[in-house]
């Protein structure tokens, strides 16, 4: 007989050994496959071009044992019906809490980092007229200061009402660029916004007094008000932060247990009880977990919805609130209302189809997806050189979506969820840049190479990319946003795609425009503040660019070499990580 009188299996006979030994290599399986895919993903982690890193690899590992947990519970119980029952309790509590706490956190991250860098794009293309046939924002508007980064951990406040704040000195500084009274004229670099701190305060704490009547897009001021309510919720989105609280969760699991193995004889340490229905102990956690998928991950869900999701968190909570419900239900069901079933066959199984649900979504797809996103860029990046017909279309494609201002919004919000924004914003700099020193080649005499010294003999380059913010172009500084305005940058025609070389021998061919010509005086304090913010590797908006090239471009800069293709090199790299990198998920996800 493989069943007794009460209707279990018979601990020690054959079928029930076989039984046994068939469902534990199903849970060896289970376990390599865990450890396996886990291993994989926190290695391919390290490789930029993944995009697992944007996942949070610290909330995964959290969420994975959680998963881990939840699959023991639901493999043992089921292999062997009777064990002791405060492990039971102790895997059920710790793991289904660290599980959905974790898959929260990353929620409630991926929503405040997208929203950071999707405000942050939306602040860009209101304060820069660099699309073509776009009109420039409002002076009220342009007046608005803008974080030196978005990236740091001690993000500067944006909103009015943040803005007579001082910051640290070792900090990055709110540097804004100052309208006058008429539609835009930047005073780049100029004294009188420099030197007297409190009248800048001051007058910063005017612009906070903005009316409604001043607001002319509303839009804008949403963004602005956005921007700022995200910004101060990022110190709560770390990853340190996250895991505290993930771990916090896991704590109050091992106190409800230990309350239960206190107050409970059936889950108590000693003696063991190796026989535990569907009662009340295990209702605390089940409550938890009904709060998660009926109200919490809804409302993350929601929230992240709108977003262009490029790593699947979207995806993650769907899988999560369906095999939550789904597993909730049929195990509790299935250990009460058919516990005649559940002597021959635990309902707890289906906790373990729902610890491999969450887990295969989480960790499997998005490491399966980043091999083969990594595998595509690497080769696509070493064959450049040589590509195919389609491979040409497709770069044809994206060309034509930087040259169309309003493709390349939508290209800039999808940058954006992929936690790139720098990336587009060091292209949007380099053509306000373009525009700046195109209109000023034709107002100011040239200097060739050998004459840097006569072009600006005050301008250190070497200590200007440095971390400290000096005067020289500290109010022309505003982190990576641009502060071209139209009397100084006009909206340009160029695409991105081509040099500021090209582009003034285009706009000026009665010049003669070599190499050496370095960039006119109007421009320096725009090329200055773009050093400094994403390519000194201090600057925590610091563009990933490979050290050889990095070095090539200090090297320049430490011999004063501010020639019109300094920073065409870059240019060139970072048009290829957009391409290689943001271009195939934009196309992809389109």
């Amino acid at each position: 007989m493989a069943l007794g009188e009460d209707g279990r299996w018979i601990p020690g006979s054959l079928p029930y050994r076989i039984r046994a030994g068939v469902l534990f290599s199903v849970y060896g399986v289970y376990v390599v496959y865990v450890v396996l895919t886990l291993a994989l993903f926190i290695a391919k982690a390290r490789d930029r071009h993944s995009g697992l890193a944007q996942r949070g690899t610290r909330l995964v590992v959290l969420q994975a044992a959680g998963c881990f947990l939840m699959g023991a519970v639901g493999m043992v119980s089921t292999a062997l019906q009777q064990w002791p029952c405060f492990l039971k309790l102790w895997f059920c509590n710790v793991g289904f809490l660290m599980a959905y706490s974790a898959l929260a956190a990353r929620a409630f991250q991926h929503i405040v980092v997208s929203n950071i860098h999707s405000a942050t794009n939306r602040v860009a293309v209101h304060n820069n007229p660099v699309f073509a046939g776009q009109a420039p924002s409002t002076p009220a508007l342009a007046s608005v200061p803008r974080p030196d980064s978005i990236f740091t951990e001690q993000v500067l406040p944006i909103a009015a009402h943040h803005y007579g704040r001082g910051d640290d000195a070792g900090n990055s500084r709110l540097d804004a660029a100052m309208y006058d009274d008429g539609f835009g004229a930047v005073q780049l670099g100029a004294p009188a916004a420099c030197d007297d701190e409190k009248t800048s305060i001051a007058g910063l704490h005017g612009a906070a007094r903005l009316t409604s009547t001043q607001l002319v897009a509303a839009d804008s001021a949403d963004t602005y008000r956005r921007l700022d309510k995200y910004t101060r919720m990022q110190h709560f989105a770390t990853d340190r932060v996250l895991a505290l609280f993930v771990l916090g969760n896991a704590a109050a699991g091992v106190a409800l247990s230990l309350a239960i193995n206190v107050v409970n004889k059936q889950f108590a340490l000693s003696p063991v009880s190796k026989t535990c229905k569907m009662m009340w102990g295990f209702v605390p956690v089940i409550a938890i977990l009904a709060a998660y998928v009926v109200l919490v991950m809804p409302l993350l869900l929601v929230k992240c919805w709108r977003f262009r999701d490029a790593f699947g968190i979207r995806n993650d909570l769907i899988v999560s609130i369906v095999v939550g419900a789904v597993g909730i239900i049929v195990t509790a069901v299935w250990e009460t209302a058919l516990f005649h079933l559940a002597l021959r066959w635990s309902g707890w199984f289906f906790t373990w189809l729902c610890a491999v649900s969450i887990h295969t979504s989480s960790v499997a797809v998005p490491l399966w997806g980043a091999i083969r996103h990594s595998r595509d860029v690497v080769y696509r990046m070493h064959g450049a050189s040589s590509l195919g017909s389609h491979k040409v279309s497709r770069r044809t494609e994206f060309n034509a979506i930087l040259a169309s201002p309003h493709e390349y919004r939508h290209f800039c919000d999808f940058a954006a969820t992929c936690f790139c924004s720098e990336l587009t914003a060091f292209i949007d700099e380099y053509q306000a840049l373009k525009a700046l020193t195109v209109r000023a080649l034709g107002a100011e005499p040239m200097w060739g190479d050998e004459d840097t010294a006569h072009f600006d003999p005050g301008l250190n380059v070497a200590s200007a990319i440095d971390l400290r913010l000096g005067r020289r172009a500290g109010r022309a500084h505003v982190g990576y946003l641009s502060v071209a305005a139209p009397s100084q940058a006009p909206p340009t025609q160029s695409p991105p795609t081509e040099s500021i070389l090209d582009a003034a021998r285009a706009a000026h061919p009665q010049l003669d425009i070599s190499e050496a010509i370095v960039f006119p005086i109007a421009a320096t304090d725009k090329l200055v503040a773009i050093l400094r913010v994403f390519i000194n590797s201090g600057s925590h908006s610091a563009l990933n660019l490979p050290s050889a090239m990095a070095l090539r471009i200090r090297e320049r800069l430490g011999r004063s070499q501010l020639t019109l293709t300094v920073l065409d090199e870059p240019k060139e790299e970072i048009l290829n990580m957009l391409f290689f990198d943001v271009f195939t998920r934009y196309s992809r996800a389109g």
